[in-house]
């Protein structure tokens, strides 16, 4: 039966084949993207930041999520925000929600304070965990690390895929999906799934497919 399966799904497409160039036009990136900081204090590293390129928006709390969609990289502090959620944990209660509701944009945990073990599963959802005092030299190298994800359609498509699996949506239904995620980039058209398919999922899992295919694949190469 497996061998079955297996032989029905041959001919569907893969994410591996999907090549992502290692240089990249940092300046066109820095310019083509939006960075979101969430945070009650002043970002330090700001000004810096947008001498060397970035397009940064700040703001002290997250009034509602359906602003994210409008950024490529969430930087997101610790205390003093996420109060909406009341919360003990609260930026990195925010940070968890953000992940679940765009598993797909990248995010930067950092803090000026020491957490428990507790505070990890929020943590190991983020893409970098830094300190508050870290220099801006860090700091561009790992932003313009996460940018580089954001505009990914490999790291795009799985992470989406591990939400799929944890919320154990059926393997031929995402198996399909990648099928069609995968056409659409090979051959440079937006990106469409199936209907039918997409009625088959829960209804936040739809909403962050759809998120998927409304956003554009700015270009990589120099």
């Amino acid at each position: 039966m497996l061998k079955k399966v297996i032989f029905k799904f041959l001919k569907l497409h893969s994410i591996e084949e999907v090549s992502v160039y290692e240089k990249i036009d940092v300046k066109k990136m820095r310019n083509d993207t939006k960075i979101l900081v969430i945070d009650d204090e002043d970002f330090k590293p700001r000004k810096t930041l947008e001498y060397q390129g970035y397009r940064i928006d700040k703001i002290s709390d997250l009034e509602s999520f359906t602003i994210i969609s409008s950024y490529d990289l969430v930087i997101c502090d610790i205390k003093g925000v996420g109060k909406k959620l009341e919360s003990e944990y609260e930026g990195a209660h925010l940070i968890g929600e953000i992940n679940k509701q765009f598993p797909y944009k990248p995010i930067i945990a950092y803090s000026g304070h020491s957490f428990d073990i507790k505070y990890n599963k929020f943590f190991n959802v983020c893409d970098e965990v830094l300190q508050k005092d870290t220099l801006p030299d860090v700091w561009s190298e790992k932003i313009d690390e996460c940018l580089s994800y954001s505009i990914n359609p490999k790291y795009r498509w799985k992470k989406i895929r591990q939400k799929m699996i944890d919320t154990n949506i059926r393997l031929d239904i995402i198996i399909k999906l990648e099928d069609q995620y995968v056409e659409s980039i090979l051959n440079s058209k937006d990106i469409k799934f199936d209907n039918a398919l997409l009625n088959m999922l829960p209804a936040l899992m739809r909403t962050i497919l759809l998120q998927l295919a409304a956003k554009k694949i700015i270009g990589i190469l120099p």
